[in-house]
């Protein structure tokens, strides 16, 4: 976040850096996650030691690093603050048995579109989607039909704050080109990925909204662009997606 009030932390800053050298790779000793993180070995080594004490990492054989499951914890009270994921999940089944392709539940925070739930139909693809994946949320179809249930200001707010980086060529990287965009979703009640996020890869998304125009996240079904045709990604998709978000909406009292 770029307009975050407050100083950082440079302790806390070191502490994440060195928990994302684990999460991106894998495992690995001081001396490998010292030369990924602006500290001193000893420093690594002594945050090392306390996030071990604490069960966040462990220590496995040649003296390497790993995450700890401690972990699983912290992401389930995360996940409790969405209590409609399990009445979402229903739905994505139901959206995957019917399409074969992927059907996922978004939400947004802090500029970001993650995945909080997914379903894989019988000829899903294999992508780097996984539980917890985030990405900006103008490059995504559940981004976007997040972003269409806000004001044209709190749009705008939100290019101020985050910008508008690509993520492939295909991203939208102008502010007229997104609020344009966005207006067309608000019109159609739908949201299009377009090759956006990751090449090969198209979505289509719809928002999941409760009283008060709340807007609880987003459906989205996503497929390679080779396979999904445009009546299934303009038509056929939608419908179905509308039609589970209302099945979502009536049956839950947690939006």
């Amino acid at each position: 976040m770029k307009n975050a009030s407050g100083k950082p932390v440079n302790a806390i800053q070191t502490t994440m850096a060195i928990l994302k050298t684990l999460e991106d790779m894998g495992r690995a000793g001081v001396t490998e996650i010292t030369n990924e993180v602006p500290a001193s070995k000893t420093t690594v080594y002594n945050h090392l030691t306390t996030l071990r004490q604490a069960g966040y990492v462990v220590k496995g054989d040649r003296d390497q690093y790993q995450i700890g499951l401690r972990f699983l914890e912290t992401a389930r009270a995360a996940k409790r603050r969405y209590p409609i994921r399990d009445v979402v999940e229903k739905e994505l089944e139901n959206l995957a048995d019917q399409t074969g392709e992927i059907a996922h539940f978004g939400v947004a925070e802090n500029g970001l579109a993650y995945n909080l739930t997914a379903k894989y139909g019988g000829k899903a693809v294999q992508t780097p989607f996984y539980e917890g994946y985030r990405t900006p949320m103008h490059v995504t179809a559940a981004g976007k039909a997040i972003l269409a249930a806000r004001t044209d200001e709190e749009v705008e707010t939100y290019i101020d704050e985050y910008g508008l980086q690509p993520q492939t060529e295909n991203s939208i990287t102008n502010r007229d080109d997104l609020l344009e965009e966005i207006r067309s979703v608000r019109e159609q009640g739908v949201a299009f990925n377009r090759e956006e996020n990751i090449l090969g890869l198209v979505g289509v998304a719809v928002a999941l909204t409760g009283t008060g125009d709340n807007v609880a996240g987003a459906l989205c079904i996503l497929g390679p662009a080779s396979r999904m045709s445009q009546s299934e990604l303009q038509e056929e998709y939608p419908e179905l997606l509308k039609r589970s978000a209302n099945i979502i909406e009536l049956n839950s009292t947690e939006i």
